[in-house]
């Protein structure tokens, strides 16, 4: 696969991962920290403001990842 197309793919899935993971985190925010803390609350979103980060690095160094040359994928 060239590094153009794993660029789109990865460019859309991110996008789509990142909207799910704030639209999820948000949900669960709204629904389970309304009788907590201020500072409850600040832990969770700073943690889920995180966490986010490890995927989208993983996902980042899969479309970064340089093709293959042809010749060498040829003579295995």
């Amino acid at each position: 696969m060239s590094i153009r197309t794993r660029k789109l793919i990865g460019t859309i899935l991110l996008l789509l991962f990142v909207g799910f993971y704030a639209i999820l985190v948000m949900a669960l925010g709204s629904s389970h920290l309304l009788e907590v803390n201020w500072f409850v609350s600040l832990l969770f979103y700073a943690g889920a403001g995180l966490l986010w980060v490890p995927p989208a690095a993983l996902l980042i160094r899969w479309m970064q990842r340089p093709e293959r040359d042809a010749t060498l994928a040829g003579s295995r």
